[in-house]
């Protein structure tokens, strides 16, 4: 299942690996402080109440760091970079 794509959000889609971008480019979007940026993870789930948002809102399972553990968040698509597989 993949979101329709808009010119500012990529296409996302379940299985896939990305990347969420660094804290500037969140400061773009967000309000507050960023949240994992430069972590990476899959995408797992969509959030189906993200359909107002362009690109739609995924679920992505972090991969573990050596400061934290593997945890699941949910991020619009406009803060996810796609990775080769």
């Amino acid at each position: 299942m993949s979101a329709p794509a808009s010119a500012s959000a990529p296409v996302i889609a379940i299985g896939m690996r990305v990347q969420v971008v660094d804290a500037q480019a969140q400061s773009k979007v967000l309000l507050g402080r960023a949240m994992f940026p430069g972590r990476t993870g899959i995408v797992v789930r969509v959030n189906p109440l993200g359909s107002n948002e362009p690109g739609g809102m995924w679920y992505v399972t972090l991969d573990p760091t050596s400061r934290a553990k593997t945890r699941t968040e949910l991020f619009r698509a406009c803060m996810l970079i796609p990775l080769p597989q």
